[in-house]
């Protein structure tokens, strides 16, 4: 070849002037050309295809994830909801008297109602403290004789709490053939009591989840933490254990993700996505074999494959015009970038939201149920201290709603503009006076130290925004300090301005949240959980600027440590003189 190149060349040069250019230098060209072409297209082609199969893989996984993800959500609301309604039974509910007295009517009603309360229960039993049987609802000799063969009994006795056993498949009059699991309970002293609740806990619809969430060819796991399935899809080997599968190991270890396994299926790769749903301490893993996840896409990837050659000659013609689209699109996609990581961040703060509202207002309206529907039952028999307690706790379950409530109704009116600023000559010591008659049900238990000056602290403000904003921080002091600890009430005058303080001896601000904590939606993470909607904080602060105003939060210290925090606002104040020119004006 070397040599025949410079033959070619040497009569390339022995013919006229007007040809030498015109045949080599063509030849050479579209070959380099063809060359680069075919071997940009091959490295185009196996770039595309490589990563539309890793896009593939990648989809499969994030759809069991999410999969898993929510199966652990809705885990973790039943048995929330269960909780509470157990709660109820033990400490609202007169089933203990009844219990005591073997009024056996009563028993059946009180079961009967939490069963009908509760979706996720499906029958319920009350035993005395030797495992008799007392009553049952509804009627049923398979599922008690079934239930006690699990030995329910003797793990409620051995924990001194709340026992969790194993699932079994029961039929039930009216019901078909259902997956359900021991839940138990004792009644009265843990060490002593005087007899048990026996409740049968159903999971729901495993298969209705797959397809809502339309993931076709999976198999949904519930694991408990013994390893063994508590809930499965249709089709799926509830009888394999998890123990020592890695999946199971992570999903135990609190984690959420998915991974490629070689072990959930003989012989097949298998895609798995996997979740801890916390409440009942239970994993959730979805799976399903590759090539079924894959399956979807495959149309796609070939169809890719194919159009890539034609694209990149498309590429090649229109280079000059693609570096420059290049470039526009880069900037949009930078600042699309932007844009989705602002979406999401609102999207997180919007779902965040809605959760802790949900989950705050669940509790305090199932317990306002329960003790409504326990007054109203003509089968309960209370007397008047009974009553009283009963509706003492309704009524602080409807304080709490009605505070919720409130802090979504004024942030919606502060953001549409609809709470104008009602500027009034008034006395800060009074609001606060104001506020503390109307926190007065729940500051009862609380040391309230008072510090105000005999002078009026007198400022031009909207007396209604600004106890709105003293109620705000007294809830949020009661919310986040020990019970029975006191709350230290300061109000003050500067040069030319008034201020307040509230003091409590809870566990302080992080530094790092002090700078966000009066921020929309914003919850602390460094914080033990508490409810709320993360509004009270951002609503005071739009009312405290609304008035030219400041708002903070320091921690106290002594020697060191942090010993609580202090919440305050400073707003511009009148002095006397200034407020009588003020009223001579209106």
């Amino acid at each position: 070849m070397h040599n025949l190149f410079f033959e070619n060349t040497t009569k390339i040069y022995s013919m006229p002037h007007t040809m030498r250019p015109t045949v080599p230098f063509t030849r050479l060209s579209i070959g380099w050309l063809i060359s680069i072409w075919l071997v940009a297209a091959s490295t185009y082609i196996w770039i595309a295809v490589d990563t539309v199969s890793s896009l593939r893989s990648q989809n499969a996984l994030d759809q069991n994830t999410a999969a898993a993800r929510i199966g652990a959500r809705l885990l973790n609301e039943q048995w929330t909801d269960l909780l509470v309604v157990l709660d109820e039974l033990k400490t609202h509910s007169p089933i203990q008297q009844d219990l005591r007295t073997r009024n056996t009517r009563a028993l059946q009603a009180d079961i009967k109602y939490a069963v009908d309360l509760v979706p996720a229960l499906v029958l319920g039993a009350v035993y005395d403290a030797n495992c008799n049987q007392i009553c049952t609802y509804p009627e049923s000799k398979t599922a008690l004789t079934h239930a006690a063969e699990t030995g329910w009994f003797a793990g409620v006795k051995r924990q001194h709490g709340i026992y969790v056993g194993d699932s079994f498949r029961i039929r039930l009059p009216g019901v078909p053939l259902t997956e359900i699991i021991d839940v138990a309970i004792p009644l009265g002293d843990k060490s002593s009591p005087d007899g048990y609740l026996l409740i049968g806990y159903r999971v729901g619809d495993v298969d209705k989840w797959l397809r809502d969430l339309g993931i076709q060819g999976s198999e949904l796991f519930i694991i408990n933490q013994r390893g063994k399935v508590v809930d499965a899809s249709t089709g799926a080997d509830r009888s394999r254990s998890f123990l020592g599968l890695e999946s199971f190991k992570r999903a135990s270890a609190r984690q959420e993700g998915s991974r490629i396994s070689q072990h959930m299926y003989p012989n097949v790769t298998a895609d798995v996505g996997y979740a801890f749903a916390a409440s009942p301490g239970w994993a959730v893993i979805v799976s399903r074999p590759e090539t079924i996840a894959l399956a979807p896409t495959r149309t796609i990837a070939v169809r890719l494959a194919t159009l890539s050659a034609t694209l990149l000659f498309l590429l090649a013609i229109a280079a000059a015009y693609i570096v420059r689209l290049y470039q526009i699109q880069h900037k949009m996609a930078a600042a699309l970038v932007n844009q989705n990581e602002n979406l999401r961040e609102s999207d997180k703060l919007k779902s965040d939201f809605l959760a802790n509202v949900s989950h705050d207002l669940r509790t305090p309206l199932a317990s306002l149920q329960v003790s409504i529907s326990s007054l109203l039952d003509p089968t309960i028999t209370q007397d008047k201290g009974a009553v009283q307690d009963t509706l003492r706790y309704a009524s602080e379950s409807l304080e709490h709603i009605s505070s919720r409530v409130r802090n979504l109704l004024e942030m919606s009116r502060i953001e549409a503009r609809a709470w104008p600023v009602n500027l009034q000559v008034c006395d800060l010591t009074d609001i606060v006076g104001s506020a503390l008659e109307r926190m007065k049900a729940l500051c009862a238990a609380r040391v309230m130290e008072l510090e105000f000056p005999n002078e009026p602290l007198l400022l031009e403000c909207d007396p209604d925004q600004i106890e709105s904003v003293v109620v705000n921080l007294l809830e949020n002091a009661l919310k986040y300090s020990p019970a029975y600890t006191a709350l230290s009430l300061r109000g003050g005058r500067g040069s030319s301005s008034v201020n307040f303080s509230i003091f409590d001896a809870g566990p302080g601000v992080p530094e790092e949240d002090q700078g966000h904590i009066f921020d929309k939606f914003y919850r602390s993470r460094a914080q033990s959980p508490v409810g709320g909607t993360g509004l009270g904080l951002a609503i005071c602060r739009s009312i405290i600027e609304a008035h030219d105003g400041s708002i903070g939060v320091e921690n106290t210290k002594l020697d060191g440590r942090i010993t609580g925090a202090q919440f305050w606002f400073e707003l511009p104040g009148l002095s006397e003189s200034e407020s009588g020119a003020h009223d001579e004006r209106r």
